[in-house]
């Protein structure tokens, strides 16, 4: 019990709890959204065509990215304001919940599986839309 006491501080610092930090995760799904969305529609799939599609599409993802962007330390304030800190981090972030959405996708549970062609897409593509991103946010943090 004790040490999950002092474990609990640990935990806390890195999910996003500050107003700005919600805000950087509201904005990492929003990313997200519109990361899917392109893709569908390269593909001729749109989104307002079948809603329901694309939230299945998305669930994996955010499921992945809600566990994996905590475990990088993403929301750290220090982090958030530091470009030198904040690249490598969204990387391997992207790079394993990517994988780890593809995994969950890959079930029975979700259409479309994930082919290694697939995997090796989302993981280019999603860097793209995802370090564009955590840029702007580093570049705000370090001016604010």
């Amino acid at each position: 019990m004790t040490q999950t006491l002092r474990a609990l501080p640990a935990i806390q610092a890195r999910l996003p709890t500050t107003r700005s930090t919600v805000g950087v995760l509201v904005g990492d799904l929003l990313v997200l959204f519109a990361f899917v969305t392109t893709g569908q529609y390269a593909h001729n799939y749109y989104f307002w065509e079948a809603p329901l599609h694309t939230v299945f599409i998305l669930i994996p993802f955010v499921i992945a990215w809600l566990v994996v962007a905590p475990l990088f330390g993403l929301f750290s304030q220090k982090v958030l304001g530091s470009i030198t800190q904040l690249l490598p981090r969204v990387v391997g972030a992207w790079i394993v919940a990517s994988l780890v959405g593809g995994a969950i996708r890959a079930t029975p549970l979700f259409p479309g599986g994930a082919p290694l062609t697939f995997l090796l897409a989302n993981v280019a593509f999603g860097l793209l839309f995802f370090v564009s991103w955590r840029l702007i946010v580093a570049v705000l943090y370090q001016r604010l």
